[in-house]
């Protein structure tokens, strides 16, 4: 029985392969076990078609010169905030 039977596991998997994620032997057997269940073909044709007009709809932005400073600025002051909020529980 194939794995993708569970329904979480065939949502993930039909994700992955709309994003390109997916490898060639998980795409070819998603392909191959979606060919025996029109409910899971007609699932997928659907997904695909609304991720076709997202990707259609959103309007490309260039990306900011300075976003990997911006990120890693952010990562530092909520890793600062939860290590004086560990430090205050701790002192308690």
């Amino acid at each position: 029985m194939s794995k993708l039977n569970k329904l979480p596991v065939f949502k993930e998997t039909v994700y992955l392969i709309l994003d390109g994620e997916a490898s060639h032997r998980e795409e070819a057997e998603f392909m191959k076990f979606i060919a025996t269940s029109r409910w899971h073909r007609e699932y997928f044709e659907n997904e695909k078609q609304l991720h076709t007009l997202i990707q259609k709809s959103i309007e490309r932005q260039p990306m900011p010169f300075n976003l990997q400073e911006l990120i890693q600025s952010q990562v530092q002051e909520e890793y600062n905030k939860n290590t004086e909020e560990e430090k205050v529980r701790n002192n308690k």
